[in-house]
């Protein structure tokens, strides 16, 4: 069995049990038949995420040597594109997921002392899924637990901050680029653009993120693969786009 059958096959466990926010699926939506075809299914009401190759866009390998993840700029910090490795273990206590755009992490001592929010958290750039506190919105409990069951399911964990936006959002939460890598891949993917692809997130508050040569891939910036991602999902009808019912608030 090769990495990526291995990988899949985690992926969907935690997709279909219990996460560590304490919600799961309804027994009457069978998850255990979620396959790349489901979501065509008649017999199928409720969308899943889907497991298909990644198609979206990869980081510079340079961004990952480099050292200054941003730059003070007049007394106000800045992303400069740089990476940084962040810890994610519920089960010991370390990150829990927020939103599906928002998660707490374990972070290096340098990176958590210029984080102003409490508890200490990033927010994902250019992308924004529905909220899940009080009354949670269509789509926004099986977005967060898709963020959930990829960060758990991820060997590795990269933020990227951006040079075309602040270090830190106006609640003083680090703006990223989340970046995973699984077990057995030699290429990381990008977290904000599986949301948006998987049709649980929307393409929103730009702020000019994502715009510049330091976020490019095969001539198209971070933006624009953002907005490709949300075009290929309308286009499967997957999630938000799907005629299919949220789990979890139909």
């Amino acid at each position: 069995m090769n990495y990526r059958s291995v990988s899949t096959m985690i992926l969907v466990a935690f997709l279909t049990s219990s996460c560590d926010f304490g919600i799961s699926f309804p027994d009457s939506s069978n998850p255990s038949t979620i396959t790349s075809t489901s979501v065509e299914s008649s017999q199928t009401i409720y969308f899943y995420p889907q497991v298909f190759p990644y198609d979206g866009l990869r980081i510079d390998p340079s961004y990952l040597e480099t050292s200054t993840f941003y730059v003070n700029q007049s007394g106000t910090k800045w992303g400069n594109g740089g990476t940084f490795s962040v810890q994610y273990n519920p089960a010991n206590g370390i990150g829990y997921c927020v939103d599906g755009d928002t998660t707490v992490f374990g972070f290096p001592s340098e990176v958590a002392s210029l984080i102003e929010s409490n508890p200490k958290r990033v927010r994902y750039l250019n992308m924004d899924t529905p909220e899940t506190s009080g009354n949670p919105e269509k789509w926004g409990l099986l977005a967060k637990q898709y963020t959930c069951a990829r960060l758990l399911s991820a060997e590795t964990i990269l933020i990227q901050t951006d040079p075309g936006d602040k270090l830190l959002d106006p609640y003083g939460r680090l703006l990223g680029w989340v970046w995973i890598q699984d077990a057995g891949q030699s290429d990381y993917e990008l977290l904000n653009y599986w949301l948006v692809r998987q049709g649980l997130a929307e393409v929103k508050y730009l702020f000019g993120a994502g715009e510049t040569s330091a976020t490019q891939y095969q001539e198209k910036t971070y933006t624009e693969w953002m907005y490709l991602a949300q075009d290929r999902a309308m286009q499967d009808e997957y999630g938000m786009h799907s005629s299919l019912l949220d789990p979890y608030t139909n």
